[in-house]
């Protein structure tokens, strides 16, 4: 990788024929110059061409920062900052939100807001089609939405838990809504 120190800002490059490329001024440095990615590394330098080397650092405590020329050594580089604790417990939660454990979690929550919302919209398409009244929508919502809202948390259990303790609807319409909601989050579960 290679950096021009008279380029301000510092912008890295895997090779010269990668410059090229990404310029419209091929010869802006010498013109009249033809096959200027063949010069020799002295004449590539006396232009400001660098080799850059990426520092030593502990990415666990460590960031790298913006692009430097390094007169010492003569080379670009980076300057390397200490993260604050603030960035390291960010990043430590960053990671263990991102582990399997994690993937899981949001699996069955995805799961469960699904049901939560296509059973929430089943009621309506029952009451839009006549199969049942406002009023036994209304009354289901009642019985059921708090024991399916843990739900929508991929708490299948809990809701799994809260269905079997309602009591039975005398209603025909209502236990059948009932019955649905337990095999569906029963389906949940396995």
């Amino acid at each position: 990788m290679i950096a021009n120190i008279n380029f301000q800002p510092l912008k890295t490059f895997e090779n010269i024929k990668e410059y090229f490329r990404g310029t419209r001024n091929l010869y802006k440095l010498r013109p009249n110059q033809g096959n200027y990615d063949k010069l020799s590394n002295s004449e590539l330098k006396k232009d400001g061409w660098r080799q850059v080397v990426i520092p030593e650092f502990n990415p666990d405590t460590q960031r790298l920062g913006a692009l430097l020329y390094d007169k010492t050594n003569d080379v670009v580089t980076r300057e390397v900052i200490d993260k604050s604790q603030e960035e390291i417990d960010q990043e430590t939660q960053s990671r263990l939100d991102a582990d399997s454990s994690s993937q899981k979690f949001e699996d069955d929550r995805q799961k469960g807001m699904e049901f939560f919302d296509r059973f929430l919209k089943f009621m309506q398409r029952e009451v839009d089609n006549g199969r049942l009244t406002q009023t036994q929508a209304d009354n289901a919502d009642d019985i059921l939405f708090d024991a399916l809202l843990p739900c929508s948390y991929g708490k299948f259990k809990i809701s799994q838990k809260r269905l079997n303790a309602i009591q039975e609807p005398s209603n025909a319409k209502l236990k059948a809504l009932l019955d649905k909601a337990k095999q569906q989050v029963s389906d949940l579960i396995i």
